[in-house]
């Protein structure tokens, strides 16, 4: 029981050994351990929206002309914060967005990371005016298919953005971080690890 243990907190234990050995390193491009972070029990959900059924004419895989298509499950991505962490919810009809600050936010601050959800979301940092990517990387995140780009920003600070999505379809997620500090590094990369989906059971 005790060799599982450890050998369960060995990567971890590595990880953070190679962060603190390799000052050249990205901060945000190091590989990010798979499970939810343990910070509080402070969760912040954005729900999904399934798309309508629509009715197709058109065959595509098992679905026959005049068959309804298939609705998306419906579910609630998730990730964890703390209680420093100040957050404002954007909400319309095509997309819901989190966006984090550290402490109290003053006027002319901008958010550290944002979080979005929608049925189609675009990279942020595909604008190479702003940020330059050196790496990307495609990786499982708590059973999300996950794709990352990282690298800094124009004015050197280290970013990392995921798309994730899950096996059902439907809305995606877009998580965009920017880490001016060590401090936000870290919290940022507990926040990103902490993302998951929980499919919406109460229909069944």
């Amino acid at each position: 029981m005790y060799l599982v243990r450890y050998a369960a907190t060995l990567p971890a234990a590595l990880a953070l050994l190679l962060l603190a050995g390799c000052a050249g390193y990205n901060p945000l491009a190091h590989p990010q351990n798979s499970y939810r972070a343990n910070l509080t029990n402070h969760v912040i959900s954005m729900r999904e929206l399934a798309p309508p059924a629509q009715q197709s004419g058109i065959s595509s895989g098992s679905v026959m002309p005049g068959q309804l298509e298939p609705a998306a499950p419906a579910g609630t991505y998730s990730f964890t914060v703390p209680y420093t962490v100040t957050s404002f919810k954007k909400s319309t009809a095509t997309y819901r967005q989190y966006l984090l600050y550290n402490g109290r936010p003053t006027p002319n601050q901008k958010p550290f990371c944002v979080l979005t959800v929608a049925a189609k979301v675009a990279r942020n940092c595909s604008n190479s005016l702003k940020f330059n990517v050196h790496s990307t990387r495609t990786f499982i995140l708590n059973g999300l298919a996950a794709r990352e780009w990282s690298g800094y920003t124009t004015a050197g600070n280290p970013f990392a953005e995921l798309i994730v999505s899950h096996l059902g379809g439907g809305d995606k997620l877009d998580a965009l971080a920017i880490a001016p500090n060590d401090q936000i590094r870290e919290m940022a990369l507990k926040i990103l690890s902490s993302i998951h989906w929980t499919p919406d059971t109460s229909g069944e």
